[in-house]
């Protein structure tokens, strides 16, 4: 039988001792989302769903997750057995083995003899987490993980077989690898195994492994132009959109802009849709010439912007001429700036989305000199320019839960009579605070890996805090105290480290008014007109 809870105001986790009753309902789910939903995800005996509250409120959230458990269970899933062809290369085989009880010879005897079964999904793109692996073999993860585990890679990991779908960091103890490709964005659904289904693998020499095709998919729409030139590029910058719709179900983090606000301005300052891709620039600027003459728009917390040398005002539209030189840096009191193109920048969806994901790699990759930004042509006269935010200041609004029985009274109160600091470590993955520690705590850690919401507070063992932003892992496994709500996001991502934070608690309903408010409010900030004819008419 489910049983529900509230993750932050626009999130519903349910538990099921039937870890297959949980997992039936998110899949179902998945394959026909309603709109209200913007992600899901599930561990092996806990889902969750994300939802829009603009569109909708926790009782309709769970009223679709009863709806798609009651379908699961007339309609059984049908489960299927494959065949993994592995290569037992992997660079701790030798440390695993050496000296152990039983040796190289018998898990080679076990790889080649079980039938593994599909536990669930993880927490990197297509990661796979495999049930059966016998307990003589079973490591703990190492204490250090790695920066990059190569796609493909399989690993144990305390009582699991792990396969690597996409590369990723990871501190499982590597085994071996194979040449098949478990997981693509560019199929529907983008894994080839899903829980319950069941794995043999064959073992084979490296000669014998050979490596699926790796076509890419070309861009499709025959009105996108070359527009701009990427010239320079300090530190990093990327591509965003509003993320990725119910990714987490296949392990893929929903990323999208790190401050969504501010992305949603610049796109309506140049009169493009909800959603399109737009420019992130973090930390560092970037340089940029211009291959025709277009419009360009700027949204975030003192940008800087210079046109030929020139400045230009943050937060208003601007015409470009062919040939002309934009550069664009961050300020010195915000991370995230953002730079849109009138029509919006064409690039290959990965599972319909145009979005980078900083932990994984997943995504279109950053941005590089000499590379071509495509456009497609507007579709709505500009704007002019932003109004200015008059939002007061005041503490950083969190919703409490859903993990409160892992924290005393003290530590509930500790987390909004701090003051806590934005750590150097900081990224889109997640904001970590320093200045001001919890107490430190072994056990303070979960049973077991539940999904996780944006915005969410984990407090790890060390008593490091650290607030999930838009590359956050689908799944975690420490305790979150409270979720920074979604009218306050930009308000946990932007400030630069060193600046100084604090929290206080408000109730769900009054965080997804807040919400609202801000959602209606929105689309009033980009106000003026320019005119199309502008680019043919203006002396540049």
């Amino acid at each position: 039988m489910l049983t529900f809870e509230t993750f932050g105001e626009a999130a519903i986790l349910f538990r099921s001792a039937d870890g297959a009753e949980v997992e039936d309902a998110c899949f179902r789910l998945a394959e026909e989302p309603p709109a209200l939903l913007i992600d899901i995800a599930c561990t092996r005996h806990t889902g969750l769903v994300t939802y829009d509250p603009a569109l909708a409120g926790p009782d309709e959230a769970m009223a679709a997750v009863r709806v798609a458990a009651v379908s699961a269970e007339t309609s059984q899933r049908p489960q299927h057995e494959i065949q993994i062809a592995v290569v037992l290369d992997g660079e701790d085989l030798e440390e695993l083995f050496t000296g152990a009880e039983s040796g190289l010879r018998e898990f080679t005897e076990e790889l080649a003899s079980k039938t593994f079964t599909v536990a669930h999904l993880g927490f990197a793109p297509g990661f796979i987490y495999l049930d059966g692996l016998s307990e003589r073999f079973r490591r703990p993860r190492k204490a250090t993980p790695r920066t990059r585990v190569p796609a493909g890679s399989i690993a144990i990991g305390g009582p699991y077989l792990g396969i690597y779908g996409t590369a990723s960091p990871g501190g499982w103890n590597l085994v071996g690898t194979t040449p098949q490709r478990l997981f693509d964005e560019r199929r529907e659904p983008p894994t080839v195994l899903l829980p319950g289904d069941s794995v043999r693998f064959r073992v084979v020499s490296a000669h014998e492994a050979a490596p699926d095709e790796d076509e890419v998919a070309g861009l499709t729409d025959p009105s996108a132009h070359p527009a701009l030139e990427v010239l320079e590029v300090a530190g990093a910058a990327w591509i965003e959109d509003e993320g990725r719709r119910c990714a987490g179900i296949w392990g893929v983090p929903r990323s999208g802009a790190a401050d969504p606000w501010a992305y949603g301005l610049a796109n309506l300052l140049v009169g493009n849709h909800a959603g399109t891709p737009a420019l992130e620039i973090p930390l560092g600027g970037i340089k940029l010439r211009a291959l025709t003459s277009l419009h360009l728009g700027s949204a975030g917390v003192g940008l800087n912007i210079s046109l030929d040398g020139r400045p230009v005002d943050a937060g208003h539209c601007f015409p470009i001429a062919s040939g002309q030189i934009v550069e664009v840096s961050a300020s010195d009191v915000s991370c995230y700036g953002y730079l849109s193109v009138a029509g919006g920048i064409h690039v290959r969806r990965w599972l319909r989305s145009a979005s980078h994901d900083r932990l994984s790699g997943f995504g279109p990759p950053p941005l590089a000199a000499g590379q071509t930004l495509l456009a497609l042509q507007p579709s709505a006269p500009p704007k002019d320019h932003l109004l200015p935010d008059r939002t007061v200041p005041v503490p950083i609004r969190v919703v409490a839960g859903p993990h409160s029985e892992h924290f005393s009274d003290e530590e509930r109160s500790f987390l909004t009579e701090a003051e806590f600091r934005i750590s150097g470590a900081s990224s889109r993955v997640g904001v970590r605070l320093d200045g001001a520690l919890f107490a430190q705590r072994e056990e303070r850690t979960l049973e077991e890996s539940e999904p996780l919401a944006l915005g969410a507070i984990q407090v790890p063992p060390g008593g490091e805090p650290i607030v999930m932003l838009a590359d956050h892992p689908v799944t975690g496994g420490y305790p979150v105290i409270a979720t920074v709500i979604l009218a306050d996001l930009d308000r946990i991502a932007q400030p630069r480290p060193g600046s100084v934070v604090r929290f206080t608690y408000v109730e769900a309903e009054q965080a997804r008014s807040a919400y609202r408010d801000r959602v209606a409010v929105q689309p009033h900030l980009a106000v003026g007109s320019r005119p199309f004819d502008e680019l043919k008419s203006a002396e540049f």
